[in-house]
């Protein structure tokens, strides 16, 4: 399954690290271009009472890539 996540802050990095994990590909969107090049360069980390880590390959900082990656199910992780 192949999972598009809006949104990298607290809830989004979670469900992309776990869903990661448990094996599906994952697409995010993020609107912050900072955030979008640091994750394409380093692990993203989940630490506290939850704790684990993968690396992000498919990080989008604008609409139209994330659309033409084609996630199966998209979810949106931003605040309203």
């Amino acid at each position: 399954m192949h999972y598009g996540i809006i949104g990298c802050g607290p809830v989004g990095a979670v469900f992309a690290v776990y869903l990661a994990q448990a094996g599906h590909k994952v697409s995010v969107l993020e609107q912050d271009a900072y955030k979008v090049e640091y994750l394409l360069k380093h692990k993203l980390i989940i630490s506290g009472v939850l704790q684990a880590e993968t690396q992000l390959t498919d990080v989008f900082a604008s609409m139209e890539p994330f659309v033409r990656a084609a996630p199966d199910v998209i979810l949106i992780c931003a605040k309203s």
